[in-house]
């Protein structure tokens, strides 16, 4: 038996991001009401809008399942503006690369409102050592890793029926944390939105200018 279980940590150490158990004990914090978050997100549709996860994109966390095999809706909000933008329009964008001004149409930056406390599975600081991961293993890994990380999120959101999603450090702006709220929990009715802007025209373009240039991103009038 101790040979079999041996051969499977092996196993297991071998992979970049390892499979989680059955259940799991995470880390948890609680977002008050009034907490502001930041979201960008296509014009067609509301801030405060999820994800469905039935439309073919798949990202470090979504689409995922709950114990039943059902589809959990998802919404993804960062702390603060420079946050919302680096995990959107200049996600993967490198510093000296340039994007089109185009690429910025159609999409908006809106902030938006807790309207009530919420409980998120912490995975910053302990939170990982908790779970016998590393930011290497569950925050920073590639794509080609997505199937796997999404296994954590599913971990975590059937081993509490409490949360209501789970924050980390953003990969792309690691001053801001990100949220991922679960909408078979939590729905439009917990967040109030307030200022939005599109980010090809007015200030909301001007914001995108200054973190572009902050970041030494180029943005092409095209």
């Amino acid at each position: 038996m101790s040979r079999i279980r041996r051969s499977t940590d092996r196993a297991a150490q071998g992979r970049l991001v390892p499979p989680p158990p059955d259940r799991v004990d995470p880390l948890t914090t609680t977002w008050s009401a009034g907490t502001s978050l930041f979201r960008v997100h296509p014009a067609r549709h509301a801030a405060d809008t999820f994800n469905p996860g039935t439309q073919g994109d798949r990202g470090r966390f979504h689409p995922l399942r709950d114990a039943s095999g059902r589809l959990v809706p998802t919404l993804y909000a960062a702390d603060c503006m420079d946050g919302a933008l680096s995990e959107t329009v200049f996600h993967n964008v490198l510093a000296g690369d340039a994007i089109l001004r185009s690429r910025l149409g159609g999409h908006r930056l809106t902030r938006i409102e807790l309207t009530c406390d919420i409980l998120v599975a912490d995975l910053s600081g302990h939170g990982l050592r908790r779970l016998g991961l590393t930011r290497g293993q569950l925050l920073d890994s590639g794509a080609a890793h997505h199937a796997e990380t999404v296994r954590w999120a599913e971990a975590i959101h059937r081993s509490h029926e409490s949360l209501h999603g789970m924050i980390w450090v953003s990969r792309q702006f690691d001053v801001s944390r990100a949220l991922l709220a679960f909408g078979n929990r939590l729905d439009e009715r917990g967040f109030r939105c307030d200022a939005s802007e599109p980010l090809d025209a007015g200030r909301g373009y001007r914001l995108v200018q200054n973190a572009a240039a902050a970041a030494r991103i180029t943005i092409v009038e095209a």
